[in-house]
């Protein structure tokens, strides 16, 4: 048997070793970044691009029968990325906001009370607020970008509202 012979085996093999594998774990791989992504779509992606890693680095598997942990590690790992890119995109999308507005109406000393602290609310507070009343984005819109129901995203605008008030007042 010539030794391409041998490469196109194991190769064909392990291919289908990957596949064996992965089908099996497919649904609980789907299930456990359907309920961290909380979106169907992104879900889907993601467990697409889990399959790609994971066949690329399948040599790599010394123990074929901890494949389940090994997967579900590259599934936690896509997610976090998945999400520290989603934080990054939203982020970059408010400054652009605030700096446009900033540049379209000129600054005046209770705009500069505002936003020194709107910084120093908390990150979800300020992203809500932010994309509330500078963006001009609904509550189900928000409840959409950041996967928090709409009734959370009404209570932390009223309570975020308030201690902004409470702060204004202090100033």
């Amino acid at each position: 048997m010539p030794i391409t012979d041998n490469v196109d085996y194991s190769l064909e093999y392990e291919r289908y070793s990957f596949e064996e594998l992965f089908d099996k774990e497919k649904k609980g791989l789907y299930l456990t970044a359907l309920f961290l992504l909380k979106d169907a779509q992104d879900a889907e992606d993601l467990l697409q691009e889990v399959a790609i890693t994971a066949f690329l680095s399948f040599k790599s598997l010394k123990d074929k029968r901890s494949f389940k942990p090994w997967i579900s590690k590259i599934l936690i790992n896509k997610t976090k990325r998945y999400k520290y890119n989603l934080f990054r995109k939203i982020q970059k999308e408010i400054l652009f906001v605030q700096n446009a507005v900033a540049f379209e109406n000129p600054i005046s000393e209770e705009d500069i009370l505002l936003k020194d602290e709107l910084i120093k609310l908390p990150y979800n507070e300020r992203l809500i607020i932010t994309l509330r009343y500078f963006s001009g984005f609904t509550i189900n819109e928000i409840a959409h970008l950041t996967k928090v129901p709409e009734g959370t995203i009404k209570s932390k605008i009223h309570r975020t509202l308030n201690k902004l008030k409470k702060n204004i007042e202090r100033e």
